[in-house]
C-alpha cells in the first residue's frame, strides 16, 4: 500500500514538474522574442564631446575631458547595461538616459548590452548589443596654434591620443607640421607651375597642328587652282593651233 502511494505521489510530482518546466520555456516564444528586440532595435545611442570646465581641470588635468553619452527610445520592456552599470526605465526622463561625464582616454568601444526588463515574458533574455566608439579628444587641437591647421597638422588632430605628450613636444610636433606643411605647400607650387608650362606646350602644339593642317590646305588649294589654269591654257593653245 505505501509503495502505491509513493509510486502516485512520485507520478503527480513528475507531472507538475514538467507542467512549470513546459510554462517557463513556452512563455518567452520566438515570436514574442522578436517583438521585444524589434524594440530594442529603436534603442539609439549618441555621445558627444563636453568641454571641461575650470573646476574639472583644476581637480583632474588639462588633458583629462568628458563625454556626454544620451541614450533614446527607451522602454519599460528593457533595462541596459554598460559595464557594472544597470540603467532600467526609471531611471530615464520619458525613456531618454543621460550619463555624466566620463572621464577616459579615448580610443575605445563601449559595449551597450540591451535585456528584456523583468515584467515581460523573455526577463533577462538579451535581446541586442550596441557597440559605441568613444574617440580621443586631443586638447591641443583647441589651440590658437592649431586654428585653422587641424589636417595640415598631425598635432593638431581632434581624434588623437596626447595624453603623454608634453607642452615641449607639443611645440617640437607643431614645429615639425609647419615645416611639413611648408614643404608640401612649395611642392604643390612647383607642381602648379610644371602643370601650366605643360599646359602652354600642350596649347602651343595645338596651335602649331592647326596652323599646320591650315597651310596644308592652302597648298592643296592653291596647287590645284594651278592645275586648272594650266589645263586651261593648255586647252587654249591647241584650239589656236587648230
Amino acid at each position: 500500500m505505501k509503495k502505491k502511494y509513493f509510486l502516485l505521489i512520485s507520478i503527480l510530482f513528475v507531472v507538475f514538474f514538467n507542467i512549470n518546466v513546459n510554462a517557463a520555456t513556452d512563455t518567452c516564444t520566438t515570436e514574442i522574442k522578436k517583438e521585444y528586440q524589434t524594440i530594442a532595435d529603436q534603442v539609439e545611442v549618441k555621445i558627444k564631446f563636453r568641454q571641461p570646465t575650470q573646476q574639472e581641470l583644476r581637480d583632474y588635468d588639462s588633458l583629462y575631458y568628458s563625454y556626454d553619452l544620451t541614450i533614446n527610445n527607451i522602454s519599460t520592456d528593457i533595462y541596459l547595461v554598460i559595464g557594472t552599470d544597470v540603467i532600467t526605465y526609471d531611471r530615464t526622463k520619458n525613456g531618454t538616459f543621460t550619463s555624466e561625464s566620463y572621464y577616459k582616454t579615448g580610443g575605445y568601444t563601449s559595449q551597450i548590452e540591451i535585456y528584456a526588463a523583468s515584467n515581460t515574458k523573455c526577463k533577462g533574455t538579451l535581446l541586442n548589443t550596441i557597440k559605441q566608439y568613444v574617440p580621443f579628444y586631443n586638447p591641443y587641437s583647441d589651440r590658437d596654434e592649431c586654428k585653422g591647421h587641424t589636417e595640415e597638422y598631425p598635432i593638431c588632430k581632434r581624434d588623437l591620443d596626447v595624453y603623454d605628450i608634453s607642452e615641449t613636444r607639443f611645440q617640437e610636433l607643431l614645429k615639425e607640421g609647419e615645416a611639413k606643411a611648408k614643404e608640401k605647400a612649395k611642392e604643390e607650387t612647383e607642381d602648379k607651375k610644371d602643370n601650366a608650362i605643360i599646359n602652354v606646350l600642350k596649347y602651343c602644339g595645338i596651335v602649331i597642328v592647326v596652323i599646320a593642317i591650315i597651310a596644308l590646305c592652302v597648298i592643296v588649294i592653291d596647287n590645284r587652282n594651278k592645275a586648272k589654269k594650266r589645263a586651261k591654257i593648255d586647252l587654249e593653245v591647241k584650239k589656236w593651233k587648230s
